[in-house]
C-alpha cells in the first residue's frame, strides 16, 4: 500500500494479519494491530516520522489514518490487513509467508520446498520462492558431521579418563598398602576398605566432571558471544538436565574404574600389608 506522510512524501508498506503472521515467523518482529503502522528505526529516520506520529493510507475506497509505532531493526513497514482492505477494494497480494512444521528431515524439507515451488509456478507464473530451507539443510548436515566427530573424540577422552582413574586408584592402593593394613588391624572391614576407595574415586570423578562442565559453559558462552554477539546469547537455552546427567555419568564411570583396585585393596590381609 502507498502511504502519504503528512504531505512530505510517500512510503510503501505491506499489509499482514498479525495473528496469522505470528504463527509462521521465526525471526521476532513487531507486528501491527488495527490502526497502527510499524516502521523500523531506519524507516523512521528515512521518513522523518517519530513514534506516535500519523500517516495516511491512500486507496480507491478512501484514506485511512494510522498511528506510527517503532518496530525492530531490519523489518519492513507493516500495516494491519484490515486497514489496507478499508482503503483498497482489490489489494495486491505480493507474497505468502510459509513455515514448515518442525521435526522434518532434510529430505522432507527439500521435497516440501519443491512442491511449494511447483504450486507457485502453476498459480502465479513468474513467481519466486525464497527461503533458508536449502541452506539450513546444508548447515544441519555439516553440524551433524561435526557433532559425530566431537562425539567420537569425547568417547576416546572418556576412555582415557577411565584408564587414568583406574591407574591412579591402583597406584594409590600400592602406596597406601600399610595404611590399609593398619585400618584393617584397627577393625575396618574389607567392605569398608573397598567403600573408602570407591567414595574417593567418586569424589575425584565427580569434581572433575563438574569442573569440566563449568569451564565448558564459560568458554562456550564466551565463544558464542564472540561470534554472534552478547545480545544473541540465550542462557535460558542451556540444557541443565543434560549437564547434570553428564556429571552423574562421570561419577559412575569413576566408580566403575575403581572397582578392581578397591577389590584388590580389600583382599590384602592386614599382616602382609603392614609387613610391606
Amino acid at each position: 500500500a502507498d502511504l502519504v506522510i503528512d504531505g512530505r512524501g510517500e512510503l510503501e508498506a505491506f499489509g499482514v494479519s498479525g495473528s496469522a503472521a505470528q504463527s509462521v515467523l521465526r525471526t521476532p518482529i513487531t507486528l501491527p494491530s488495527p490502526g497502527r503502522l510499524v516502521l523500523s528505526p531506519a524507516g523512521l529516520r528515512d521518513s522523518g516520522l517519530s513514534p506516535g506520529g500519523t500517516a495516511t493510507v491512500r486507496g480507491d475506497r478512501g484514506d485511512v489514518t494510522v498511528t506510527v509505532v517503532e518496530g525492530r531493526d531490519g523489518q519492513p513497514a507493516l500495516l494491519d490487513h484490515t486497514d489496507m482492505a478499508a482503503s483498497a477494494s482489490s489489494p495486491v497480494i505480493d507474497a505468502y509467508w510459509i513455515r514448515l512444521s518442525e521435526g522434518n528431515s532434510d529430505e522432507q524439507s527439500l521435497a516440501a520446498t519443491d512442491q511449494v515451488t511447483e504450486l507457485a509456478r502453476e498459480l502465479a507464473p513468474g513467481s519466486e520462492v525464497q527461503g533458508m530451507i536449502a541452506m539450513r539443510g546444508a548447515i544441519d548436515s555439516v553440524l551433524d558431521t561435526m557433532l559425530m566427530v566431537v562425539a567420537g573424540l569425547l568417547s576416546v577422552a572418556v576412555l582415557i579418563a577411565l584408564i587414568g582413574v583406574g591407574n591412579t586408584m591402583a597406584l594409590s592402593v600400592l602406596e597406601r598398602r600399610r595404611e590399609s593394613g593398619l585400618l584393617r588391624a584397627l577393625g575396618l572391614t574389607r567392605k569398608g576398605v573397598r567403600a573408602m576407595l570407591i567414595w574417593e574415586a567418586l569424589l575425584v570423578a565427580g569434581v572433575a566432571s563438574g569442573m569440566g562442565v563449568v569451564f565448558g559453559l564459560i568458554f562456550g558462552t564466551a565463544g558464542t558471544a564472540s561470534v554472534f554477539g552478547y545480545d544473541d546469547v540465550v542462557l535460558s537455552g542451556i540444557p541443565w538436565v543434560q549437564l547434570f546427567t553428564i556429571v552423574l555419568i562421570g561419577g559412575v564411570c569413576g566408580v566403575i574404574a575403581a572397582l578392581l583396585p578397591a577389590r584388590r585393596a580389600g583382599a590384602i590381609s592386614p599382616v602382609s600389608a603392614m609387613a610391606g
